[in-house]
């Protein structure tokens, strides 16, 4: 019995604890449902957020030879935490691109943080302002804990060339 009730116990702490992941909620400002919170690719693979991620996805054709460099640089050490919103036209364009070439380099999910705000640049769900975000999406790249570049709205050059060079750092 009293292992039931500490089971029960541990159970509800952890799911009271547990960060919602793709949670929507209907953001006055932009008139829309968004996602906020911590997010998955599966979260654009649902409507409405498909009809903007898929087609982009599919159609952005990412440069095989500095996906081949870029590669070589995916570890343990590095990080990226991506910031968006699922109503930000930039966001809808690039997002999709970045996670394409995120795919291609063979990512793992733990390397990966995609973090959705509101319309204001705000996330409910978490704290944010560590992260200085004036502009979605913005892409922040990390290695061994510091950060070795940003993209903001659009990468200077393609996502290949830009975190390539951010990698060589």
């Amino acid at each position: 019995m009293k292992k039931i009730l500490l089971f029960l116990i541990v159970g509800t702490f952890i799911r009271a604890n547990a960060q919602e992941w793709n949670h929507r909620t209907f953001d006055e400002k932009k008139q829309q449902e968004i996602l906020i919170g911590k997010c998955n690719k599966q979260a654009f693979m649902q409507e409405p957020f498909n009809q903007w991620f898929v087609p982009e996805y599919e159609q952005y054709r990412p440069n095989n030879e500095m996906l081949i460099q870029a590669k070589k640089y995916i570890n343990e050490q590095l990080k990226i935490v991506a910031i968006f919103g699922s109503w930000c036209s930039d966001s809808q364009e690039q997002l999709p691109r970045f996670m394409k070439v995120m795919d291609y380099m063979g990512y793992t999910p733990d390397m990966l943080e995609l973090i959705a705000v509101d319309g204001n640049k705000n996330c409910e769900m978490m704290d944010i302002s560590q992260y200085k975000i004036e502009k979605v999406p913005t892409f922040i790249f990390y290695k061994k804990g510091k950060e070795i570049g940003r993209i903001v709205e659009t990468p200077s050059e393609t996502f290949e060339r830009d975190m390539i060079k951010f990698f060589k750092k």
